[in-house]
């Protein structure tokens, strides 16, 4: 997750930042890196793929300890927002076909659902909406026709998701299309 902030800084003292975390309905505030790493940059990416999916806020700690005695450096703290943290893909169930026609279910643990799509034979993806027609729940449900003039009359369709993280899977059907 790239992480960015400003600092208003006066008197153009270089800053040192520390950044902590914690899950939203935890109290305890850990550290994002170790005490010998020296941020000065206004931006980090965190690694997250070591912490539990879920909702965290990020501290920002800016010092100007770099270019002042320990009893006239100053510090300032910001909290963000919740940063969802999503790290799995959604799943694809109850995929089946029938008579020309794909359907199933896509869901997220933390959603939302962001993409749906298909691919005859390795063709090209096409997007397809939910039954709902948004794309706003962690749970959608699809269904579309596999259009008539596939290659052959077994096509294999993929069917890919995406959730909103930009996490994917993706799962293979075919189906029969002659009537």
């Amino acid at each position: 997750i790239e992480l960015s902030w400003d600092l208003r800084n006066p008197d153009g003292d270089p800053p040192r930042y520390r950044l902590y975390f914690r899950e939203e309905s935890q109290e305890t505030w850990r550290p994002i890196f170790t005490e010998d790493v020296v941020l000065t940059d206004d931006e980090y990416v965190w690694d997250t793929s070591s912490i539990p999916d879920g909702f965290y806020l990020v501290r920002v700690e800016a010092s100007d300890e770099e270019s002042n005695p320990v009893d006239r450096s100053s510090v300032a703290r910001a909290i963000s927002k919740p940063i969802r943290v999503d790290n799995h893909p959604p799943t694809i169930d109850k995929l089946g076909a029938r008579k020309g026609r794909v359907e199933g279910k896509a869901s997220d643990a933390l959603g939302p659902i962001a993409r749906i799509q298909y691919a005859v034979n390795g063709g090209r993806w096409r997007d397809v909406f939910p039954k709902d027609g948004l794309l706003d729940d962690r749970v959608e449900s699809f269904e579309f026709e596999v259009p008539d003039g596939s290659a052959g009359s077994h096509p294999i369709v993929s069917v890919r998701v995406a959730d909103a993280a930009g996490n994917q899977a993706n799962r293979e059907i075919i189906v029969k299309t002659g009537k």
